[in-house]
């Protein structure tokens, strides 16, 4: 820069660079202050006097020595080159109290004068970095829980591989999904899921050393990083993170209680790479889910192979929905006293073009947890009310049909506005469909079941509870809930002949009737089962002994004949 000949001309600039935001530090060429101005006094928390003749090295950390060397020794040693070109960069100054300050610091030489030397422009740079670490927080860590986010998280990943693969040594990965949380937000709303994923992320955190990375990478799914680990410690902290969420949270004067599973991938043997310990750990994770939820499991080659046969199994369901391969069958349900046909279940059936006839048992559990259900579920409503209303037209009276619900059917929003919309298109008459659910779907949220129950029952429509006895039974519940229908599961009748499960199936009976509430048994097959069910004074039954699932023509057949007895 250009500046007046000799520091005796430096008064005539003093009152402009005394008025500077910027700290303005002019020294010889040796380094030893001159003059400062008031910005640069305030900044460094330094009197003028102070300043003055001290050796503006001792103000700044450097990197290296080097740094000075470049600009003072080299001017020093031969003033009469040209000067070193003006240049700006980031550096770190130290304050009176030892703190260190980061700055901008712009270094000029002064043109050749009576008094050749340097001048210093600092800039305090501390409001700009506040911000940008507020900026990289934001991008790098998750605002709810103040966890590293999923890009953070992968990025030490990636550092935590390229250690282990150094020094040779395992890691573990373990991903961390809690159990139907969506119930939580469902039943208490955002506030208090928010709540409790920070009180669940705080729980994981305390039960882990330091050397762990936890993260949360998205919804209510964390990501843990382990590095040094065998198999024995990943099983122990597993268990210990179980242990962890045992106890119920307190938010908001409630007590919530929330289970998660776990799955864990090891590296090197479960993959090499962050992509391929995510895809496996996950693999290991929705096994966990699957065998009951609020456990662990370790990733297993095997899964994988089940985990792609899954997939392909998910697909060709979305093409059998599209090719018309699934089809609806109905099993007649008979009054005990009448033998009379009085209503009956759809009961969706799947005849792949390969695989020939797919038993239910192997899509839908799939198809729920894929969300394929929702239109397998939709497809089964429409179909069943459509033929309903075909067999009133035909004259075979007005026979109840039974369609299950999923549990993701009964969480979807507006199911009632849907169902009341099918029976409104086909005339149907709303007494004329049983609407199915099992103890679990209900018992999942049951502030907001009793809400969709109620609309049902305002329709007109009558509910069942399915499998009945098999859940989580209580009378307090069966009480409130007052369903029309209570089914008794199969696996009661089967051993009805057993004292035991004589008993409860007795108990259920008593029951429901003193409720008011109708009974069906489920897999009636034998003459001995039909009379004993017939003896407790069960209202209907279903199953082999009568008739199994048949299409839709061969439910016409029985039909028609029940109607000539």
């Amino acid at each position: 820069m250009t500046f007046p000949a000799g520091f005796a001309q430096v008064s005539q600039m003093e009152a402009i660079m005394e008025n500077l935001l910027e700290g303005v530090i002019l020294t010889d060429l040796k380094g030893f202050i001159l003059w400062t101005n008031f910005s640069a006094q305030r900044l460094l928390d330094f009197s003028a006097s102070e300043l003055s003749g001290r050796n503006i090295r001792s103000l700044f950390a450097t990197p290296s020595m080097d740094f000075w060397d470049m600009r003072f020794d080299y001017a020093h040693e031969d003033p009469d080159r040209a000067p070193v070109p003006s240049e700006t960069c980031e550096i770190r100054g130290i304050a009176r109290n030892g703190s260190l300050i980061p700055l901008s610091l712009k270094i000029d030489h002064l043109e050749k004068g009576a008094t050749p030397g340097l001048l210093f422009v600092v800039q305090d740079l501390s409001e700009k970095k506040k911000a940008e670490e507020t900026i990289r927080h934001l991008a790098y860590y998750d605002s709810l829980t103040g966890l590293p986010n999923r890009e953070l998280f992968c990025d030490r990943l990636i550092q935590a591989l390229a250690h282990s693969q150094r020094h040779r040594e395992l890691l573990a990965l373990m991903l961390v999904d809690l159990d139907n949380f969506r119930y939580i937000n469902d039943t208490y709303g955002e506030e208090m899921s928010n709540r409790v994923l920070t009180q669940v992320s705080h729980r994981i955190s305390n039960s882990l050393s330091e050397d762990n990375s936890l993260a949360r990478l998205n919804g209510d799914r964390f990501g843990l990083i382990v590095p040094q680990i065998q198999k024995s410690d990943a099983m122990d902290l597993g268990q210990e993170m179980l242990t962890a969420f045992s106890k119920p949270l307190s938010c908001m004067d409630k007590e919530i209680l929330v289970t998660g599973s776990i799955g864990i991938a090891l590296y090197p043997h479960d993959g090499v790479t962050a992509p391929s310990l995510l895809k496996n750990a996950e693999i290991a994770m929705s096994q966990a889910k699957r065998s009951g939820k609020n456990t662990y499991f370790f990733f297993d080659p095997r899964m994988e192979e089940k985990a792609c046969s899954r997939m392909e199994l998910a697909a060709c369901i979305r093409r059998g929905l599209k090719q018309n391969e699934f089809e609806v069958f109905y099993q007649p349900q008979i009054d005990f006293q009448s033998g009379r046909l009085t209503s009956s279940e759809a009961l969706i059936r799947w005849r792949h073009p390969q695989l020939g006839w797919v038993p239910p048992s192997t899509f839908i559990p799939l198809a729920e947890e894929t969300g394929l259900i929702l239109d397998i579920g939709e497809w089964v409503l429409s179909q069943a009310c459509s033929q309903n209303k075909k067999w009133q037209t035909m004259g075979l009276g007005n026979p109840r049909i039974a369609v299950n619900l999923s549990a993701c059917q009964f969480r979807k929003e507006g199911l009632a506005q849907q169902i009341s919309q099918t029976l409104q298109q086909l005339e149907m008459k709303s007494n004329t469909l049983e609407l199915e659910l099992t103890e679990s779907t209900f018992l999942e949220n049951p502030e907001q079941g009793m809400k969709i129950l109620d609309e049902f029952r305002d329709m007109g429509v009558t509910v069942s509870i399915d499998d009945f006895g098999t859940g989580y039974s209580s009378l307090s519940y069966i009480k409130t809930i007052t369903p029309g229908v209570l089914k008794i599961d199969q696996s009661f009748v089967n051993e009805v002949i057993n004292p035991t499960n004589r008993a409860i199936v007795q108990a259920i009976v008593t029951m429901a009737k003193s409720l008011d509430i109708e009974t069906i048994a489920e897999g009636v097959e034998t003459q001995e089962q039909f009379d004993i069910l017939h003896g407790m004074g069960c209202d209907k039954y279903q199953g082999y002994y009568y008739s199994p699932a048949v299409p839709a023509e061969g439910m016409t057949q029985i039909m028609m004949q029940d109607m000539k007895n």
